[in-house]
């Protein structure tokens, strides 16, 4: 009987070394998946500021292209006319100058 009472002992003493090893392995475990947790977070917080980083930067640059194409657009359309009175004035003047040379040359123009 005290042979049983003594593996009973070792037994349990064997049981409790186990189970304290675990409990120190939970313990270690718990605590690396607290600090990948807290690592997930930074990332995640870098990532979106790097992701609102980038969005900024790319509204920027559109705006900017579109407040160059607007003022390029702008200073064609006024080219555009200026030319176009250009060449209504000079036409004019063409006509003028036509309307003063005698018919003879005139009609020679003309063919």
């Amino acid at each position: 009987m005290e042979n049983q009472l003594e593996h009973l002992q070792i037994c349990l003493n064997a049981l409790i070394e186990k189970f304290n090893a675990q409990s120190a392995d939970n313990a270690s475990l718990t605590s690396r998946i607290q600090e990948l947790e807290q690592e997930k977070r930074q990332l995640i917080t870098q990532y979106d500021g790097q992701l609102a980083d980038k969005e900024q930067n790319h509204t920027e640059q559109v705006n900017t292209l579109q407040a160059t194409s607007d003022k390029q657009i702008n200073d064609l359309k006024v080219e555009n006319t200026v030319l176009r009175a250009t060449l209504i004035d000079t036409a004019d003047a063409i006509k003028t100058l036509l309307s003063r040379l005698p018919k003879v040359v005139q009609e020679e123009i003309e063919q």
